[in-house]
């Protein structure tokens, strides 16, 4: 499945963007507190966000 992703620096939010036409936003500050609970975690996601964002899937769901 094709996918697009950005993060959008107005909304703090990861989108992610599918062929089918399904779109979703995840709010990174959101994500932080729940699952970056000490700093090398927080240094992690901080990298994700800035340099990988379609790994903030991955982690939202193993969270959810």
């Amino acid at each position: 499945m094709n996918t697009s992703c950005e993060f959008n620096i107005d909304t703090a939010s990861v989108e992610l963007r599918f062929a089918d036409g399904t779109e979703i936003s995840i709010y990174t500050p959101g994500v932080d507190d729940e699952i970056c609970p000490t700093v090398p975690m927080q240094t992690e996601i901080d990298r994700l966000i800035y340099n990988d964002a379609s790994d903030i899937f991955g982690l939202t769901q193993k969270s959810a």
